[in-house]
């Protein structure tokens, strides 16, 4: 017991000399969501505080905290965040990837009713139209 609780000290203690991110919401790097849904992402760095800068497809989002609230939008998107504290930078990356959800009520005549169906357009194989 005591040989693990100092080796999980000497774990932190090193991180903080070299800082890093020590734990990450969500967990996953590549992360499904449906679009117009939303989901915080977020960070914890060791030493804690310093700035962080959040991109979406490499465009400067305006949240500057350790988290970032996501509102899905359709397609492939890459969020990352960039911690900087004391003792240098470390970034996060997540590959998102939402899809369109459609709704859809079939009627099944005049004894059957309607049953609720759903389908998903995730985009793959489009193409512009020529």
């Amino acid at each position: 017991m005591r040989k693990s609780l100092i080796l999980v000290f000497l774990a932190v203690f090193t991180a903080m000399l070299n800082g890093c991110v020590v734990s990450k919401t969500p967990a996953a790097d590549e992360v499904a969501i449906a679009s117009g849904d939303q989901m915080t992402f977020s960070v914890n760095v060791l030493p804690p505080g310093g700035a962080y800068a959040w991109t979406l497809d490499g465009e400067p989002l305006s949240n500057t905290g350790a988290s970032f609230v996501y509102s899905a939008e359709g397609g492939a998107h890459i969020l990352r965040v960039t911690a900087t504290h004391i003792f240098g930078t470390d970034t996060q990356i997540w590959y998102l990837n939402s899809q369109e959800t459609f709704s859809l009520t079939s009627d099944a005549g005049v004894d059957g009713g309607s049953l609720p169906l759903e389908y998903t357009c995730d985009g793959a194989g489009s193409s512009p139209a020529l």
